[in-house]
């Protein structure tokens, strides 16, 4: 119910109240779409440190995909850590050629 609430919330671009809904999805279960989704919400609010930690667990819980690599470097830029923003870059390269 909630994941489903904080994608709508999402969709129409209500972040902040969309990310309450995703809190509560991921105090109950690890859940990649919920902690995606609370990424992107992070993201558009210029929490870029959260967007990041979110990214991080995403990414562990499936490394392979290239996309959340580009996600993550995004939010290291605006953050000034260009080191790992270029390590995102070659990681999202590498695996975007794997698949």
């Amino acid at each position: 119910m909630d994941l489903e609430k904080g994608k709508q919330l999402y969709s129409t671009s209500h972040f902040q109240e969309a990310i309450i809904h995703l809190d509560n999805v991921v105090n109950y279960e690890f859940d990649s779409t919920a902690y995606e989704l609370r990424a992107s919400c992070f993201q558009k609010l210029e929490h870029h440190y959260k967007a990041i930690e979110d990214f991080d667990k995403v990414i562990e819980f499936n490394p392979l995909e290239f996309s959340y690599y580009y996600h993550r470097a995004v939010s290291k830029k605006a953050v000034f850590d260009f080191t790992g923003q270029i390590q995102d870059l070659h990681n999202c390269i590498h695996y975007s050629k794997k698949n």
